[in-house]
Formats: structure tokens, sequence, C-alpha cells
């Protein structure tokens, strides 16, 4: 009798979980029919079904500035800064990650100063928990970061443009927003060098970019030739 029972009991729980097999594979199959594939949301519920706790997606493509023509024409097109990441948050849209950085100028090389516009409203997607800004500190968005969407961890990254490291100091060239709060990376990571202990700037990833050529033609990499190429061109406006 008692074998009779467990063998019913085995029974009942081996079909039990063939059906939770077969349910969750129907759902699996109506999710990639969704029309909400390729969304972070659809990315989640994948995630959970398969009893997944992290998703790692690839980085879109963006097209940077590629063309420089001459050292000149970096000099009156972006504001040049040695900077640190002090604060960064991430966030997500339908289908992408974006991280904004929350950086303190340490040193402005740039030739034309641009002022911050009392009057000019910060974009929209700007994270209230990065403000008031002082006024050495300036934001940065990127695309790309790590959030947490129903428990599950979401990674999108481009291996091309590492993550900025509060552990480091930058030299960048940014485009500045109305509002001269914001800096836009125009020129993607061909536009960002580390800053090392001798001063010594090292490009973030060994692809080959226009304004690399310059640094290292103009300025043998060293952020003391290029600040007092940028003190000259300051005394001569």
């Amino acid at each position: 009798m008692k074998v009779k029972l467990f063998i019913l009991l085995l029974s009942g729980f081996v079909i039990a979980t063939l059906g939770a097999i077969n349910s969750k594979q129907e759902q699996i199959t109506e999710l990639e029919a969704s029309k909400d594939k390729n969304t972070i949301g659809w990315y989640v519920q994948q995630a959970k079904l398969r009893g997944e706790r992290e998703v790692i997606l690839p980085a879109p493509k963006v097209e940077y500035v590629t063309e420089i023509n001459a050292v000149d024409e970096v000099f009156s097109h972006y504001r040049i800064v040695v900077a640190e990441p002090i604060e960064d948050k991430s966030f997500v849209d339908d289908t992408h990650l974006y991280t904004w950085y929350k950086f303190r100028i340490l040193e402005d090389l740039s030739s034309k100063k641009i002022l911050p516009c009392p009057t000019c409203p910060l974009p929209s997607d700007v994270l209230n928990e990065l403000l008031p800004l002082s006024s050495d500190e300036i934001l940065v968005l990127k695309i790309g970061g790590i959030v947490f969407v129903d428990n599950i961890k979401i990674s999108m990254i481009d291996r091309r443009f590492p993550e900025f490291a509060k552990s480091k100091k930058y030299l960048l060239f940014l485009e500045i927003d109305p509002s001269g709060q914001v800096g836009k990376l125009r020129i993607g990571p061909g536009g960002i060098f580390t800053v090392g202990d001798d001063d010594q700037l090292s490009p973030i990833n060994n692809e080959p970019h226009p304004l690399k050529r310059f640094m290292k033609m103009s300025y043998n990499n060293a952020l003391h030739t290029l600040r007092e190429d940028a003190r000259q061109r300051v005394k001569t406006q």
C-alpha cells in the first residue's frame, strides 16, 4: 500500500514538473513573438523565465566625430578639462542604458571660457539625484552602465568605451550644452585620456583617431606641454 502511494505521489510530482516546464516553455515561445522584443522589459521577463539573475547587453554603435583637421580646431570647438568623476547614476529607457557622471573639474585648459547660463534649462533626463551642481562640477552622459530591474542585473557594456573610474583623473574634450553644465562626448572615446601621476596622458582605447595623433605629435601625450600651449593661447586672445 505504501509503495502504491509513493508511486502515485511520484507520478503526480513528475506530471506537475513536466506541466510547469511545458508552461514555462510556452511563455518563452510567446515572449519570442512579443512586439516588445529586445526592450529592457523583454530581457527582464526572459531572464526570469530562464531562472537567470543577470543580463549583459552590447552597447549600440554610436557615430562620433572622427574628422579633426587641426589642433586649433579642437581649442575653438571643445572645452578641455582635467576632471575626476565623483558620482554616477544609471537609468534605462525602452532599449538602452545610460549613465550620468558628475565630474569635478580640477583644471580648465580651454582657450575660450564657457560660463554657465542661469536661465538655460538642463536636459530633461538629468537625474535629480545629481543636482545641484557646484561651480566646479559638470555632468557628462554616456551610453552603458548597470541597473537592477525587478532584481535582475542589467549591464550594457561598450568594450571600446570603458566606464569612468572614480579612482582616476581624465583629460576630456567636451562640447558644452547651452546651460554650460553638461558636457557632450561628441568625439567619444577618442577624446578621453587618463592622466597619470607623472602627468602623462594615455588614450582609453587602442583605436586610431585624429585627436590621438595630434596629441602625440604636438604634445608627446604630456599634460604639462598641453597646459603650456593652452596658457599661450589665452595670452594671445
